[in-house]
C-alpha cells in the first residue's frame, strides 16, 4: 500500500530583509521503493517593498513613460501582520505615447532566489479596472528565462494576483547538491491596446513563494554544494 504525508509551515525572504511569514507542511504518497516522499511548503516572502526604491520601472521608448514611487499604505491583509514591517508599496504610473499591444516591467536591482522547489507565486496587485495582463519573470534552475501567470487586472481595489509553477519546470537536478529554486526576475504587465491611452497607475505589495523546503530543512549539513 502507498502512504501519504503532508506537513505545512511559513517562512519569509525579502531582499531589503528576509524573515519567516508562515509555514505548511504536507507530505505526499511515498516513492517507489518504499521512501517517503514528503513535502514542506512554506509561504515564503520574498519581496516586502519596504525598499521599492531599490526596484526599477522600464518600457519601450515609443511607447510612453513609465515611473516608480514607494508609498505608504498596502491591503489589510498583509498590514496586520505588522504595520512596522509592512508600511510601503511599489507604485508605478504609465504615460502613454500611443495605442497599441504596449508593455511595462518593474525588476529588483538582482534577481531575487526563491529556495525550494516553488508550487505558486503570489503578489498582492491594486488594479484600475483595466483588461491588462501580469506576469512573474522568472528563471529556472538552468538560469531559462520564462513568464508565468498572465494573469488580468480587470478588477478594482485589491486583490492577490496567483501564478501556478509548472511542474515540468525545471528547478533542480537529481545528481546535483547545489541549492533548488527559481529565481524572480521582476514584473511584466502587458496592456490591452483598447486601453493604452493617458495616464494608468498600478501598485505592487507583498510578492510570496508557496515552496517546498522540506530539502533545505533537513538536508545533512555536511554535505558540499556543487555550486563552484
Amino acid at each position: 500500500m502507498f502512504a501519504a504525508v503532508i506537513v505545512v509551515n511559513t517562512q519569509t525572504g525579502a531582499t531589503t530583509a528576509a524573515k519567516p511569514a508562515g509555514t505548511t507542511t504536507a507530505a505526499k504518497a511515498p516513492a517507489p521503493g518504499g521512501a517517503t516522499n514528503i513535502e514542506s511548503i512554506t509561504n515564503y516572502v520574498v519581496e516586502n517593498f519596504e525598499m521599492a526604491t531599490a526596484w526599477e520601472a522600464s518600457m519601450p521608448r515609443d511607447q510612453g513613460i513609465v515611473s516608480l514611487l514607494r508609498k505608504e499604505g498596502g491591503p489589510n491583509e498583509v498590514r496586520s501582520k505588522g504595520e512596522e514591517m509592512n508600511k510601503y508599496i511599489l507604485g508605478l504610473k504609465v504615460e502613454y505615447f500611443r495605442t497599441g499591444y504596449n508593455w511595462f516591467s518593474t525588476t529588483p536591482p538582482r534577481k531575487i532566489k526563491v529556495p525550494g522547489v516553488t508550487k505558486q507565486l503570489n503578489v498582492w496587485v491594486a488594479g484600475r479596472n483595466y483588461e491588462h495582463r501580469l506576469s512573474f519573470v522568472i528563471t529556472d534552475f538552468y538560469g531559462q528565462m520564462n513568464m508565468i501567470g498572465n494573469e488580468k487586472l480587470n478588477f478594482t481595489g485589491w486583490k492577490q494576483i496567483t501564478a501556478q509553477v509548472s511542474p515540468f519546470l525545471p528547478q533542480d537536478e537529481y545528481h546535483s547538491s547545489m541549492d533548488r529554486g527559481i529565481h524572480l526576475v521582476g514584473l511584466r504587465v502587458e496592456c490591452d491596446p483598447l486601453y493604452t491611452h493617458g495616464k494608468y497607475y498600478v501598485y505592487f505589495d507583498d510578492i510570496t513563494a508557496d515552496t517546498d523546503l522540506y530539502l533545505e530543512n533537513y538536508k545533512d549539513a555536511d554535505d558540499p554544494s556543487d555550486d563552484w
